[in-house]
Order: structure tokens, then C-alpha cells, then sequence
């Protein structure tokens, strides 16, 4: 059916994947990993966490229209990679635990945002969260937009040094 829930969920992968994000399967998960190497950027964290409200937002949508749910949690971690490009095709490999965590973030995401422990306290001040009792997790309320302040904030930092 057009419009069904595997086309909603094509068109949330596809708001990943214009963010820069490689997308792979892994039984019932999709990881949406964002590789400095490809998005040109090393500040990740934040867009993969606005990227995650994105899609929370197509799907929750979604459900409110739709007789037929879709069932999802999204989980959001930062964790090293080994990552190798070969004839335009990137591969990687988790060092570590980072897709194990990653993972069960997502498992104790229940049609929400989670964050793991690390990418919490890496963001801290730049999402609005809450704590998930009994948990290690924190649940995304809001992506802090400080955009409209960059410039503010540049020309207030360059006239306090030109003051020293």
C-alpha cells in the first residue's frame, strides 16, 4: 500500500540518509551511523540525536493517522568505529560494545528518543531530557536550537577578548 508503514519508514531512513548517515540492516534493527569521513563534520552527536527527533516525529505521526502502528524505540549512543572505504562502499566494525549499547538503548525505547549515558553527558546542556527511572538512560525531550545565537555569541566572544 502507498503510503503504508514500510513507506513511512523508507522516508524516515531517508531523512538519515540526506543527513549524511550510512543505514545498515541488522535483523529488526537499522543503524543510522554517522561517520565524520562522510558527513564532514565531527560534532555527530547532535545531528544524529535532531535526526532520531525527526524520525520520531514521521512515525508517531504516523501511528496517530493509521489503524495499522508501527512498533519502534530509537536509541542513540557515541561510541569508536573502525571504518574502511573501499570502492565508494564504507564498511565498519564496532570496537567494543558501541552497537551492543546502542542497541539496548533502543530496546528500552518504547515509541521515544533514548540516550545512552556517554552521548548524554557529551550533549548536556544541548537536549532537553529526562532521566529514565531505574535506568541509565535519558528520554530527548527537545533539541536545543542555539543557531539564532551563533553569530550573538561569535561577536560577543570576539569583543571580550579584544577587551583583554
Amino acid at each position: 500500500a502507498i503510503g503504508g508503514p514500510l513507506s513511512v519508514i523508507d522516508k524516515a531512513l531517508s531523512k538519515a540518509k540526506s543527513a549524511g548517515a550510512k543505514i545498515y540492516l541488522d535483523q529488526e534493527y537499522r543503524l543510522i551511523i554517522f561517520i565524520p569521513k562522510v558527513t564532514k563534520t565531527s560534532d555527530n552527536d547532535i545531528i544524529a540525536i535532531a535526526t532520531a527527533k525527526e524520525i520520531e516525529y514521521a512515525l508517531l505521526n504516523y501511528n496517530q493517522t493509521s489503524a495499522q502502528k508501527i512498533e519502534f524505540g530509537i536509541g542513540v549512543h557515541t561510541g569508536e568505529m573502525a571504518v574502511e572505504s573501499q570502492d565508494d562502499k564504507i564498511k565498519f566494525v564496532s570496537l567494543g560494545n558501541t552497537i551492543a549499547i546502542a542497541k539496548r538503548v533502543a530496546e528500552n525505547s518504547n515509541q521515544n528518543v533514548l540516550l545512552s549515558e556517554p552521548i548524554y553527558r557529551k550533549n548536556f546542556g544541548k537536549v532537553k531530557v529526562e532521566k529514565v527511572a531505574d535506568t541509565g538512560f535519558w528520554q530527548v525531550r527537545q533539541v536545543v536550537d542555539r543557531s539564532n545565537y551563533d553569530d550573538f555569541l561569535y561577536k560577543f566572544l570576539n569583543r571580550q577578548k579584544a577587551a583583554k
